[in-house]
């Protein structure tokens, strides 16, 4: 093992070796905290804004009116053949409170059964129609005032433009006819959710002290941190441990 190996380095060596080790340490230090001289530093490249081009025009759009009076809004952009949907359900009456429980909701639709289907067949339609599907709760804030804030639930889909119908009619099935009456398979998903948070905490520490610093002085950035962050991760635990 790695552990092993360097046991047995240590063990070979003498006096001398840590004395070697420890100059060289001292001399690499010494280079890494050496100022550069005025050459040097005249030496690195520099950009400026006529090295940038111009700013590649927005893509088209238009609004559209469907048979249901809802407005929708289309982007020409080449795409390939593939159609790429978005639907937004602005939430602006949703409290905090309620916020963790829009964040479950987005992670459950598509894992559970509906109505009509089986998770295991919603899954199956979705590999052989849709390029991909997901569900979204998310914070709409304002770069001008810090306290302005809006729930957002949101519904993407991928597809080739062919499957366009299907790909409504799936996300609709989803959000619509889902059934949460599988407790068991909710409770599971949930802890993988609470373990994959401890992960994350882990691994990206400065993230998360991050976001809850932000969440101390931004509206957005504390209702965030309710969907996502350290005050989900003690809502998710609070729910588990009394579930």
């Amino acid at each position: 093992t790695e552990d092993a190996r360097l046991s047995a380095v240590e063990a070979a060596w003498g006096p001398e070796d840590y004395a070697r080790a420890e100059e060289d340490l001292a001399a690499l230090r010494a280079r890494q905290e050496r100022e550069d001289s005025p050459e040097a530093l005249a030496s690195l490249p520099v950009l400026t804004l006529a090295d940038l081009g111009e700013a590649k025009p927005r893509a088209p759009y238009h609004a559209e009116t469907t048979a249901n009076s809802d407005t929708l809004l289309v982007h020409e952009v080449p795409a390939g053949g593939i159609g790429y949907f978005a639907v937004h359900f602005p939430l602006p009456d949703l409290t905090v409170e309620e916020l963790p429980y829009l964040a479950i909701l987005a992670r459950l639709l598509g894992r559970l059964a509906t109505e009509t289907h089986t998770a295991l067949e919603l899954d199956t339609a979705s590999l052989l129609h849709l390029g991909g599907y997901s569900f979204q709760a998310l914070i709409r804030s304002s770069d001008t005032d810090a306290s302005f804030v809006e729930p957002r639930f949101v519904a993407t889909a991928s597809a080739l433009v062919p499957e366009s119908a299907f790909a409504a009619e799936f996300l609709t099935e989803l959000v619509c006819t889902t059934s949460f009456a599988d407790l068991p398979r909710i409770r599971t998903i949930l802890i993988q959710w609470k373990q994959g948070l401890e992960d994350a905490f882990v691994n990206s520490a400065n993230l998360a002290a991050r976001a809850r610093v932000a969440a101390s002085w931004r509206a957005s950035a504390a209702c965030a941190d309710r969907l996502s962050g350290g005050e989900f991760y003690r809502f998710l635990c609070n729910l588990l441990d009394n579930w």
